[in-house]
């Protein structure tokens, strides 16, 4: 495998994309193609090993996401798929897809299953990576396009976590790349903690991509405001001393009931 630091030339590194899906069954059947054409290009242009793969993680959907992931693989050797014995949250998702593509990856990406974040911008990351960077920051370039609401209280988030010194990179969520280091040292490190905030303080070298958002490519968005205000306050939590009013994390906070591998 790849460590850090400038990459050797003429090897490919295996890249897995790690996607959590929570009640994606609509919005899988759009955007896996699209990840797919991604993926192929990249191996075709020996950008990243064939072994690569696109790794869905099906976080307790109540819908047919895991009988699509599952004939998704079925139908193509290059997706794995992930399924949680419980609804984890999209962060415990990324964590058991990161721990799961760890095996055999050298690099990870990470996007939601709408394909918001630009795919594209996945070539910077990758030439980033070349370069030697163990973290790349997906961001976005303006929110002229969402709703005035939206766009008001994610102001007023970035400033309190600037505020609060957390290190957050404004407009990064979670889109981006992370090499295999990176993604150990997340796996090791212990919660309560923000995600976004976590790899923007891995102390590795970093780097950032910068994108637009787009539209969905399918489906209909599960993410509330209330959902959005929840996260937000806990983020804000987890980074003074209010963590300790924080409820316990289930331990452990899920559970790999099934691994699709090629």
């Amino acid at each position: 495998m790849i460590g850090s630091g400038k990459r050797v030339k003429d090897v490919l590194p295996i890249l897995y994309f790690v996607v959590p899906c929570y009640n994606d069954a609509q919005t899988l059947t759009a955007s896996a193609p699209i990840l797919l054409r991604k993926l192929t290009s990249f191996i075709d242009r020996e950008t990243v090993h064939p072994d690569s793969r696109v790794l869905f993680v099906n976080d307790g959907s109540s819908d047919d996401t895991w009988d699509t992931i599952v004939s998704l693989h079925e139908a193509n050797a290059h997706v794995v798929g992930v399924d949680l014995a419980w609804n984890a949250g999209e962060s415990n998702a990324l964590l058991a897809g990161m721990q799961t593509a760890a095996k055999k990856a050298d690099c990870v990406i990470t996007t939601d299953s709408d394909l918001q974040d630009d795919i594209d911008c996945t070539d910077e990351m990758l030439r980033l990576f070349s370069d030697g960077n163990d973290v790349v920051l997906g961001v976005r370039t303006g929110r002229r396009e969402d709703p005035l609401m939206d766009r008001l209280t994610s102001d007023a988030f970035y400033f309190v976590m600037r505020v609060l010194g957390t290190g957050l990179v404004r407009q990064h969520s979670n889109y981006r790349l992370l090499s295999r280091n990176a993604v150990l040292r997340v796996l090791q490190s212990k919660p309560p903690y923000f995600l976004p905030c976590l790899v923007c303080n891995l102390g590795l070298p970093t780097a950032q991509a910068f994108h637009r958002r787009r539209e969905r490519v399918g489906g209909a968005s599960s993410y509330t405001f209330r959902k959005r205000l929840r996260l937000g306050l806990h983020a804000v939590a987890a980074h003074t001393a209010a963590r300790r009013f924080l409820p316990p994390e289930r331990d452990p906070p899920f559970e790999v009931r099934t691994i699709l591998d090629a």
